[in-house]
C-alpha cells in the first residue's frame, strides 16, 4: 500500500491564544525600539520575560547575543519571543 505526503500531515488546530502575541499591559513603551544586549551571564536566562514584558509595554524588542549569553539561553526562545531574528557574534 502507497502512502503519498497527505497521509503523514497533522492537523494541530489554531494557534494557541497568547502563543506569540502578548496582551498590552502599558502603552507607555509604544513605538519605542529596544535593542537588548546579553552578554555572558545567568541572568541571560530571564532575556526571554523580560523581552515578552517589554512587548506588553508596546516597545518592539531587537535581540543582540554574545556566544557566552548563549550558553544560558537559545536563539529559538529569543527568536520566538521578540518576533525578530537574533543578532549573535
Amino acid at each position: 500500500m502507497n502512502k503519498s505526503a497527505d497521509d503523514f500531515r497533522w492537523d494541530l488546530g489554531d494557534e494557541l491564544p497568547g502563543d506569540r502575541s502578548v496582551e498590552s499591559t502599558s502603552s507607555l513603551l509604544q513605538g519605542r525600539r529596544i535593542a537588548l544586549l546579553l552578554t555572558g551571564s545567568i541572568a541571560a536566562y530571564r532575556a526571554p520575560g523580560l523581552v515578552r514584558e517589554l512587548r506588553r509595554a508596546g516597545a518592539e524588542v531587537f535581540v543582540f547575543a554574545t556566544p557566552t549569553a548563549m550558553q544560558f539561553t537559545t536563539e529559538d526562545a529569543l527568536q520566538w519571543c521578540s518576533l525578530h531574528p537574533v543578532v549573535t557574534a
